[in-house]
């Protein structure tokens, strides 16, 4: 058995023993590598995927809105608007969130990169458009008509 040792080590301290092992080193090293990279990109799929949570939020928010003024001008004979308000609160605080980050819906989201603020603004302006529409068109002359 001593005799296997020995072998061994002469293998080891050989040229060839050498160059396996800086192979064994390499290959561990790329392995190691590797993992960091498919970690850094799982980690960027699942911040893509938190995002587009958020906007399917953001869409179920805004049909929900729609749906809340739908029954406020056909169904609710007592024109009581906190449904809208509380639907217009609720997708304007995640329009916010998927602007500044925060935690919504055990999701916790980066703030928007920088390239993409523009984007965001122009959907901004169109929110700002549709609430106002609604405050001056929908709940102010149902008001209106609450007092006569």
């Amino acid at each position: 058995m001593s005799k296997y040792y020995h072998n061994t080590l002469k293998l080891i301290r050989s040229k060839i023993g050498l160059k396996i092992g800086i192979l064994v080193f390499i290959q561990i090293f790329f392995i190691v590598i590797s993992l960091i990279i498919l970690s850094y990109y799982q980690s960027q799929m699942t911040y893509l995927g938190n995002s587009i949570n958020i906007a399917g939020k953001n869409r179920f928010l805004t049909s929900n809105l729609m749906f809340d003024i739908s029954k406020y001008l056909f169904e609710d004979s007592t024109k009581d608007e906190s449904k809208i308000n509380s639907a217009i609160n609720q997708l304007e605080s995640n329009i916010f969130t998927l602007r500044e980050g925060g935690k919504t819906a055990s999701i916790d989201l980066k703030p928007l990169p920088v390239e993409f603020l523009n984007d965001w603004n122009n959907v901004y302006q169109k929110w700002i458009s549709l609430k106002t529409l609604i405050a001056n068109n929908i709940i102010k002359p149902s008001e209106g008509n609450k007092d006569s």
